[in-house]
Parts: C-alpha cells; structure tokens; sequence
C-alpha cells in the first residue's frame, strides 16, 4: 500500500488524480493522508493555506495522524509533499513505526532544516526544490549528508536537487510545473515498481 501524505493545501482533485494516476500505473492501493480529515478547503492562495495550517493544525499533530494510520498497515511506501514529507522525515526515525515502512519518498519538505541530524531507519528518497526563499536549501542538504555519513547510513538515503521551485508537483501551487510534475511522476512510478 502507498500512503500519500500532502502538503497543507490537503485533498483536492489534483491530489486524488495524482494518486488516481500512481494506484492505475503500479498497481498498487493507494491511501491519502491530509490535515483535515477528507475535508477539500478552497483557500485562495498558499499563504491562506499555510496560516490555516500553523493556526488549526501544525506539524506535530500532523505527524500523529501519520502515525496512526501507519501503526495499522505494514509494507508501506510513503510520499510526502512539503509538510506531508516533513512528519514522513519525522517519522522515520522511531523504530515503532520504521518497521512498518519499505521506503520514503519526500517531496521539498521545508520543515527538514530543523531535524537534519534526525538519524532515519528506513531507506528515503529527498527531492528537493532549487532553492528555499526562507534558508539556506545548499546547507541543509550539506547537513544531512554529513549525519548520514557520520552515522554510517548514507546508502539509506538520497538527496535530489531538482531544477524547480517548492510546490513544482501541485498543480494548485503557483509554482506548478507541468514538465517536472511528468518527469516526477515517471520517477515515483518507478520508485514504486522497484518495491513491489
């Protein structure tokens, strides 16, 4: 089973056709985790969005919704968008839940800068944008290849710099790119079918 964990925009149709497109070219059942409970919000722009998600959700309960859900599947792949691959970043490293996840596929998670010397225990992909406006995105990566390194798990996992901006997979996001967006999908599908 597949768990797509979204970003703070929640479910939308884009999301669900994204996921429709994974589950028909794997195989493979696809569940979508989001922040607010199936409910499909109509917000304006991102920063409605990400104010809504800081003021009614945040991140720590986000990642125990995860976590519950992941507590009764086993043989999962993840993918997670932006916050959604941050709580997968989280989760990665507490064994009660790292056992019940085959891999990790996380798409620009911002929140990451602030758990780089997090030591994950399950095999992870990282995709991330060109840049962050709000840090230095060279640094972070740089930081958690060393902990990988240090910790002697760099084969765990994989940083990818893309060549697009935070948002390039959502077609809500105004930094949606239809090139990436097929480019990534043909990677995810492959990604998956290597696991099965």
């Amino acid at each position: 089973m597949i768990i797509v964990v979204s970003d703070i925009f929640g479910l939308s149709d884009e999301l669900e056709q994204l996921s429709h497109d994974i589950a028909t070219q794997t195989s493979t059942e696809v569940l979508i985790i989001d922040p607010y409970n199936g409910v499909k919000k109509q917000f304006e722009n991102e920063r409605e969005a990400y104010d809504y998600f800081n003021n009614n959700i945040g991140l720590d309960a986000y990642l125990k919704k995860l976590m519950s859900h992941v507590s009764k599947h086993n043989r999962l792949l993840l993918l997670g968008f932006s916050v959604g691959a941050s709580a997968i970043w989280r989760l990665s490293e507490v064994s009660q839940y790292a056992k019940n996840i085959d891999y990790g596929l996380c798409f620009y998670s911002s929140q990451i800068r602030h758990h780089t010397s997090l030591v994950p225990l399950i095999e992870m992909d990282l995709v991330f944008p060109k840049a962050e406006a709000s840090f230095d995105l060279e640094y972070v990566i740089d930081s958690i290849t060393s902990n990988l390194y240090s910790n002697g798990i760099s084969e765990k996992v994989e940083s990818i710099k893309s060549q697009y901006l935070h948002g390039f997979m959502n077609k809500l996001s105004p930094n949606f790119n239809a090139y990436a967006y097929n480019t990534y999908l043909d990677f995810i599908v492959k990604k998956i079918k290597q696991r099965k």
